[in-house]
C-alpha cells in the first residue's frame, strides 16, 4: 500500500508541477520539469535514508525527529484542529526569558522554527499515509516553486536557455542534497527566491507596486521564525537593491554604503538597545557549536564579542567557508564531493576573471544576491566551526554566485 501511494503521489505532484503556469513560464520544457523534480526526490530520500543510518537516529537527526513527533500532531490536527493550530503559539517559558529572539536554548523563537516544521509534516501526513519518504515527495512538491522562481529571475538577466540555468541551479551537489531533505533548509532558500523574484520583477516593470510589497512581507514573515537573522541581512539588501535601481552609474555604491552602515550598527546598537548585542549573540551560537564537538572541528581563535576580535577572526572564517574542505581533509566521499565542488566553483571564478565580465557586477539584483550571500556566509564562518555543518549551511547560499557565474560565463550580456 506504501509503495503504491508512493507512486500515486510522485505522479500527481509530477503533473501538477507540468501544469503549474508559475512553472510552464519558466521556459523550461515538459521533461525537464519533471527530470528536475525526480532528481530532487531521489536526493531527498537518500538525505532521510543517510541520516537514518545515524545511532539514534530518532533523537539525533532532526529531519526523523521532526517526522516521528508529526504522527501525534497529525491525531490532533483530526480530532481538534484548533488546538492544533493555537498550540504553535503556546509557550512554557516565562515571558522575561522565553521571548529572547535570538536565542537557541528555552526560547519561544527557537523552539518555533521546530514545531513549524513538525506541524507542516502532520499536515503532509494525512496525504502521505504518515509515510516519510512520500512526505519527501510532498516537501519537494512545496519548495519546487521557490527554485523555479530563483531560475525565473536569471534567466530574464541572461541571453542564455533557461535549461542552462536550472542545469546551473538544480545539480549544485550539496545543494541538491541538503535542501531535498526534510528540514529548514529548502523552506529557507524558497522563502528567499520568492523575495528576489518579486523585488527582481517589481524593479523591473515598476508596477503592481501593492501586490509586491504584499508578497514580499509575506515571505519575510514566513521566512522569521525559520531563519531570523536572514531576514535581518534581507531588509537592508533589499533597501541597496532598490537604491541602486534609482542610480544610473556606480551601482555597486548603494550596497557598499548599506554595508559599511550595516556593520557600525552590528557593533554599536548595543549602546543604544542594551537587549540587541548582535556580536555577544554571535560568540554565543559559536560558544554553542563548539560545546557540541565532534570531528570535523576547525581550528580558529576564540571568537569574543570586540570589534578586534572579529576583526582577526575574518580571515579563518573567510578560509572555512570559501576554501574547505581542502583535498587533504577529505576523510570520506561526502568530503571529496564538497572539496571537488568548492574547487569547481572557484575554478569558474578564474575564468571569469580572465574573460573579464564586468557586466554582471551593474545589476541590483545581482548585486542583491552577492550582498545577501556574502554576509550568510562570513557570519556561517565566525559562528560555525565544524566542516560538517559549514558545508550545509554554506549550501542554501550556493546558487546565489554559481548561477549568476555561470549565466555571465555563457553569455556576453545582460538584459
Amino acid at each position: 500500500m506504501n509503495l503504491l501511494l508512493f507512486l500515486l503521489i510522485v505522479t500527481l505532484t509530477a503533473y501538477l508541477l507540468h501544469k503549474a503556469p508559475f512553472i510552464r513560464k519558466s521556459g523550461l520544457q515538459s521533461q525537464w520539469v519533471i527530470g528536475f523534480f525526480l532528481i530532487k526526490v531521489a536526493a531527498g530520500i537518500a538525505y532521510g535514508w543517510f541520516h537514518r543510518q545515524l545511532p539514534d537516529h530518532a533523537n539525533t537527526a532532526d529531519t526523523w525527529k521532526y517526522f516521528y513527533e508529526s504522527i501525534g500532531e497529525t491525531r490532533q490536527l483530526l480530532t481538534h484542529p484548533v488546538q492544533f493550530f493555537f498550540s504553535l503559539f503556546q509557550t512554557s517559558y516565562d515571558a522575561e526569558n522565553g521571548l529572547r529572539f535570538f536565542s537557541t536554548h528555552e526560547s519561544f523563537w527557537n523552539d518555533l522554527r521546530h514545531n513549524i516544521m513538525v506541524k507542516t509534516l502532520s499536515i503532509l501526513n494525512i496525504f502521505s499515509g504518515s509515510n516519510y519518504f512520500t512526505n519527501v515527495i510532498l516537501y519537494n512538491f512545496l519548495t519546487y516553486f521557490g527554485i523555479i522562481a530563483f531560475i525565473r529571475v536569471m534567466a530574464d538577466l541572461f541571453k542564455v536557455k533557461t535549461e542552462w540555468i536550472a542545469l546551473g541551479t538544480f545539480l549544485i551537489p550539496s545543494f541538491l542534497f541538503w535542501t531535498s531533505g526534510i528540514h529548514k533548509d529548502g523552506l529557507v532558500f524558497s522563502c528567499i527566491s520568492l523575495i528576489a523574484y518579486q523585488f527582481h520583477f517589481y524593479l523591473l516593470r515598476k508596477e503592481k507596486i501593492l501586490r509586491s510589497v504584499f508578497l514580499i512581507l509575506l515571505w519575510l514573515i514566513l521566512l522569521l521564525p525559520l531563519r531570523n537573522y536572514v531576514v535581518l541581512t534581507l531588509i537592508p539588501a533589499l533597501f541597496a537593491g532598490y537604491w541602486s535601481a534609482q542610480t544610473t552609474r556606480r551601482k555597486w555604491l548603494p550596497f557598499l554604503v548599506v554595508s559599511a552602515a550595516g556593520a557600525i550598527l552590528f557593533f554599536n546598537t548595543q549602546y543604544i538597545f542594551p537587549s540587541l548585542n548582535f556580536p555577544a549573540t554571535i560568540v554565543i551560537r559559536h560558544k554553542e557549536f563548539l560545546a557540541l564537538g565532534g570531528n570535523s572541528l576547525l581550528p580558529q581563535p576564540l571568537l569574543a564579542s570586540s570589534f578586534k576580535s572579529f576583526v582577526l577572526q575574518t580571515p579563518y572564517a573567510l578560509n572555512h567557508v570559501l576554501f574547505r574542505p581542502y583535498l587533504t581533509e577529505c576523510f570520506n566521499f561526502n568530503y571529496l564531493l564538497s572539496a571537488l565542488e568548492i574547487w569547481t566553483i572557484w575554478a569558474m571564478v578564474l575564468v571569469w576573471i580572465y574573460k573579464k565580465h564586468r557586466s554582471i557586477r551593474q545589476h541590483p539584483t545581482i548585486l542583491f544576491f552577492c550582498l545577501l550571500a556574502g554576509i550568510m556566509l562570513l557570519l556561517t564562518g565566525y559562528i560555525v566551526p565544524q566542516l560538517g555543518a559549514i558545508v550545509r549551511y554554506r549550501s542554501i547560499y550556493l546558487p546565489f554566485f554559481v548561477t549568476p557565474l555561470l549565466g555571465s560565463l555563457l553569455t556576453k550580456h545582460i538584459k
